[in-house]
C-alpha cells in the first residue's frame, strides 16, 4: 500500500515536471523565434521551480538524475548547477552539504558525492537493494 502510494506520487510529480518542462520549451520556442538570446532575470527563478524536491522517501539517484536532466534541459551551465541544490535538498542531504566548506559547495560533483557518501550509498549499497 505504501509503495503504491508513494509510485503515485512519484508519478504525479514526474507529470508535474514534464507539463512545466513542456510549457518552458514552448516559452523558449517563441521567445528564440521572436529574436531574444541570453539568459533572462526570470530565467532562474523559472528552472528553480522546475526542479524537483528531495523528500524524506526520495530515491537519491533518481533525484540527482532529475536534478540534472532539468538543469541540463535550461542550459545551465554545469559550475552553476551547486547553486541551485541546497533549496531542493531534505534536512538529511542539508546536513551533509553543510559539513562542506563554502568553497566546496560550489563543486557540484563534490557536493553529490559528500551526499551519496553521507547516505552510505555506493554500489555495493544498490547490488543488496536489488537481490
Amino acid at each position: 500500500m505504501i509503495k503504491m502510494k508513494y509510485a503515485l506520487q512519484r508519478q504525479a510529480e514526474r507529470e508535474r515536471i514534464e507539463m512545466q518542462l513542456q510549457a518552458d520549451r514552448e516559452q523558449s520556442t517563441m521567445a528564440h523565434n521572436a529574436g531574444f538570446s541570453g539568459a533572462r532575470a526570470n530565467d532562474v527563478a523559472n528552472v528553480q521551480k522546475l526542479l524537483p524536491f528531495m523528500h524524506d522517501t526520495t530515491e537519491l539517484l533518481s533525484f540527482f538524475n532529475a536534478f540534472e536532466r532539468a538543469l541540463e534541459m535550461h542550459n545551465v551551465e554545469r559550475v552553476s548547477w551547486g547553486k541551485f541544490l541546497p533549496s531542493q535538498l531534505n534536512s538529511k542531504a542539508l546536513k551533509a552539504f553543510t559539513s562542506l566548506s563554502a568553497a566546496d559547495t560550489q563543486n557540484y560533483d563534490l557536493v553529490k558525492q559528500t551526499i551519496l557518501d553521507y547516505f552510505q550509498l555506493d554500489a555495493e549499497a544498490y547490488l543488496r537493494n536489488f537481490r
